[in-house]
Order: structure tokens, then sequence, then C-alpha cells
């Protein structure tokens, strides 16, 4: 089915010289932006989403847990909670690589 396509395509007019050129410049914004995403904050954003993740997996299952008691317990510190939504349920959760 694809060599359909691909013979289909094959005989249209090729595109016009200024959507190439649009084209590679949105390539090349795309690519600066990468660029400057620095580790830190990379690192951060996954945390935060790791989180968020967690919680709301939690929360199917009826956990109340906040985002910063699941942040505490991935920390390692004490949190106030009732001991049915830390004990059975956040325990398992698995170690930061952050």
């Amino acid at each position: 089915m694809l060599s359909w396509f691909v013979r289909v395509c094959a005989w249209r007019v090729p595109p016009h010289p200024t959507s190439v050129t649009l084209i590679a410049r949105i390539a090349e914004v795309v690519g600066q932006l990468s660029v400057r995403l620095d580790p830190a904050r990379d690192l951060r954003l996954r945390r935060i989403n790791r989180i968020r993740s967690i919680r709301r997996s939690l929360a199917i299952e009826g956990n109340t847990l906040s985002e910063a008691q699941i942040s505490a317990i991935l920390d390692g510190k004490r949190v106030i909670a009732p001991p049915r939504e830390i004990g059975r349920r956040a325990t398992p959760l698995p170690p930061t690589t952050d």
C-alpha cells in the first residue's frame, strides 16, 4: 500500500521554493529550542511529571495524598497522612533516579 502512495506522490509538482525555505526555518527554530533546555531544568520537569503521574494513579485507587506529600515520600521524609494512605499504596513507589 505504501508503494502506491509513493507512486502517486512521485508525479506531483515539486514544492515551491518558499515552502522549502519556511520548512527549513521551522526545523532550525525547533533545533534551537531543543538545545536551549538545560539539563537541570529537564530533570526538574521529569520529576514534576513523575509526581503528577503517581498522584493520578493513586487517585484512581482512591488515595488522597497530595503532590506535596508524594514528593516528600519520594524524598524519604515523614508525611502526616492516614496510615492506610501511605502504607499499602505509596510505599511501593520506586526510588527516584533524579
